[in-house]
């Protein structure tokens, strides 16, 4: 008997701690939850930008021409008007010159084409007179081109100055113009001839309307004439060239050039407007960001920092394509900010900044954590905890924000879900004893944000 009571004695001990373990496996598993509340949400995005006080622009060269003077230097400051550089015009005011005389000579002929007795006169009679007068200018042609030649060989041997060897250039220059002249008017007259003759046109009606032709002709190549010499005078006008804004020069090409071509950057001028900050931001950050919305811009110096308010002021309308600090694809919409007061930025045109832009705002809005939300198939979920179980919920988000998800539909207000969706042992229908958490913790959580 006593034996016996001894064993009984002995597994006593045990059966108790089978019973206790028993007991404690079946109640409910202990679980942090947070109730569902409405509260107001914001959200912000940091970016980098890049203050200035104007956009820049190019002066490019309408001309080809020689650089005479370049009468700035970079980093100068610079008025609507001021001369920036002087181009050559020489040989622009040449062809000018040339073709004011060729034009003179043509406005002569038509004169003698209306007047001339050589009007009564027969066409053959009138094309013997051209051909007389092509024969002087070949004739006169080749002495000055002579000439000339000989010009080159003393100037060439420091004989004679430049300014001889360019009147000899300029007397051949203008015999050729009038041998060309003369002989394009002998052939067009002798072809016209020809042509009225094979149409079998003779007498009056032949004399007319040779007449009338060779008159056309050269009214034609006056009116060609007197546009080239518009554009000529265009041309000369734009040898001297100014600023059409205010600014300061920050690169001057011209300045190595001895000669520049026409399309070809001169200057680089950047301007001095109202000053702005701008900055590229993800193509899926932009269509959070509107147009007013207020920035905070931070100009960090060393052992300092500066606050700027500002505004969105712009936003592109479209996204350029470049790549990620880890070498992906990314596409960036450009934007704008305003600043209230930028007396302060003066003289830090091109300095970094960092932009704090609010990307969502939310008044009175259902919350829970972003940690009770949970994902599948493509879908958001939550557990909510109804008499004592979990409770599998599918959600709408409307957005995620700064440890927030922002509920659309799917929970209502007051609701009690658990916090941790991930937490091990966490499932639909299982048993579960919630737990809230208390002020301290709280007040410590958000400490801890801040």
């Amino acid at each position: 008997m006593l034996k016996k009571n001894r064993k009984w004695l002995f597994l006593l001990p045990l059966l108790l701690l089978l019973v206790l373990v028993i007991f404690f496996r079946t109640l409910p598993k202990e679980v942090e939850t947070v109730r569902a509340e409405r509260r107001d949400v914001e959200d912000y995005i940091t970016e980098d930008g890049t203050l200035s006080f104007g956009d820049s622009y190019s002066v490019i060269s309408e001309l080809s021409a020689p650089v005479k003077a370049v009468l700035v230097s970079e980093g100068q400051e610079v008025s609507p008007g001021m001369e920036l550089f002087q181009l050559d015009e020489t040989d622009y005011i040449y062809q000018r010159d040339q073709q004011r005389a060729e034009l003179s000579s043509l406005e002569a002929q038509l004169q003698k084409a209306e007047l001339d007795p050589l009007m009564t006169a027969s066409p053959e009679e009138y094309i013997g007179n051209l051909k007389s007068q092509l024969e002087s200018a070949d004739a006169a042609l080749s002495a000055l081109e002579k000439d000339y030649r000989a010009a080159e060989s003393l100037f060439q041997s420091g004989d004679i100055s430049e300014t001889d060897r360019e009147k000899a250039r300029a007397a051949y220059e203008k015999a050729k113009s009038d041998a060309e002249t003369a002989r394009a008017r002998y052939d067009r007259s002798s072809q016209s001839l020809r042509e009225l003759e094979k149409q079998g046109i003779s007498g009056k009606k032949l004399n007319e309307q040779f007449y009338g032709a060779d008159r056309a002709a050269l009214q034609s190549k006056i009116d060609a004439l007197n546009a080239a010499l518009s554009q000529l005078d265009e041309k000369i006008g734009k040898a001297s060239i100014r600023a059409n804004r205010a600014g300061i020069i920050t690169a001057l090409p011209i300045r190595d050039l001895s000669v520049i071509s026409a399309g070809q950057e001169a200057v680089r001028i950047k301007g001095s407007g109202e000053a702005y900050v701008s900055a590229k931001v993800l193509s899926s950050v932009a269509p959070l960001l509107h147009i007013g919305d207020p920035v905070d811009v931070k100009l960090k110096l060393r052992g300092s920092e500066e606050h700027f308010e500002g505004e969105i002021a712009e936003i592109r309308g479209y996204a350029e394509k470049g790549v990620s600090a880890l070498g992906s694809d990314e596409y960036r919409v450009e934007l704008r900010v305003s600043l209230k007061d930028s007396s302060a930025l003066s003289g830090r045109d091109g300095y970094g900044l960092t932009l704090r832009l609010r990307s969502y705002e939310g008044k009175n809005v259902l919350t829970i954590p972003a940690e009770a939300v949970f994902e599948e198939n493509e879908k958001h979920f939550a557990y909510v905890l109804q008499s004592g179980r979990a409770q599998k919920k599918e959600l709408s988000l409307s957005y995620e924000a700064g440890g927030n998800a922002v509920i659309e539909s799917g929970i209502e207000e007051g609701e009690e879900l658990i916090r941790d969706a991930g937490a091990k042992g966490i499932r639909d229908g299982v048993r579960l004893r919630g737990k809230r958490r208390s002020r301290g913790e709280k007040e410590k959580e958000k400490g801890t944000e801040k």
